[in-house]
């Protein structure tokens, strides 16, 4: 007898799920067949997105020119798939940028092979295409000791804008904001594989600058610091950086909503 309630159960089992499955394709809640109302099952939980996809549409893919002339999307051809340093700068910059440079020029020296293999080197202008050119940006480049794996960018003022805003490299206040000579010297190290984003200062020792870069890489790397005055300083650049006409600061366009 017992043998016999086994089997009548287990044969009754295919039938009670494929009763479960209809009831709740159809209704949130269920009715069993002796009148009771129970909760339909939750389904199942969407499978977790990748790190692309949670920064998918996050990032704007605005054209920019590289500095020798070739035309990238930012998002999908230089962030996706890869670690990059973003900082933002124009090449008639007294302020701020000088500095910013001078320090990643030492990072790229201090990290050797990693730069252009495992992480890229992506400095923006803000003066967009129509001064920094693609050739200003080379001359710039070639000033300041820039190697293999660092691209300088120019591209239109408002993409360019855009961008910046939403990697968070702004002032909240929108007078200092629309003045391009108190933009802000931040760097920002995304690691799109792993969906990691870190904002770094410009302008700290350029060993912190890499303690944070190799910790978003999720990377070690053996301390070798850089002795400083031993690498090319944007400041020592050739004279034709200094008597370009000087930068207007009137006011720019006021700052998107995020």
């Amino acid at each position: 007898m017992n043998r016999a309630r086994r089997a009548a159960r287990l044969l009754a089992l295919p039938c009670i799920a494929a009763w479960v499955a209809a009831c709740a394709a159809t209704d949130e809640r269920l009715v069993t067949p002796l009148g009771r109302e129970v909760a339909a099952p939750a389904p199942p939980p969407a499978p977790p997105a990748s790190p692309y996809e949670r920064l998918d549409g996050f990032l704007p893919d605005v054209l920019l020119t590289t500095h020798d002339g070739r035309s990238v999307h930012f998002a999908s051809e230089l962030v996706h798939g890869r670690c990059v340093l973003v900082n933002f700068m124009y090449t008639r910059c007294t302020g701020i940028c000088p500095g910013v440079t001078a320090n990643l020029v030492q990072v790229q020296r201090a990290l050797g092979d990693f730069v252009g293999d495992e992480l890229l080197l992506v400095s923006i202008s803000l003066d967009g295409s129509a001064v920094d050119t693609p050739e200003v940006l080379a001359d710039y480049a070639r000033a300041c000791g820039a190697g293999p794996g660092w691209l300088f960018l120019t591209g239109e003022v408002a993409d360019v804008e855009a961008l910046r805003h939403r990697l968070g490299v702004d002032d909240p206040d929108p007078e200092i904001d629309r003045d391009k000579t108190q933009h802000a010297g931040m760097l920002v190290c995304i690691n799109e594989p792993r969906g990691l984003w870190t904002g770094i200062s410009g302008l700290q020792s350029p060993t912190a600058i890499v303690d944070s870069v190799m910790r978003t890489m999720r990377r070690r790397w053996e301390r070798t610091p850089p002795v400083a005055g031993t690498l090319p300083r944007v400041s020592s650049a050739p004279a034709a950086f200094a008597t370009r006409a000087p930068l207007q600061t009137a006011p720019g366009p006021a700052p998107t909503e995020r």
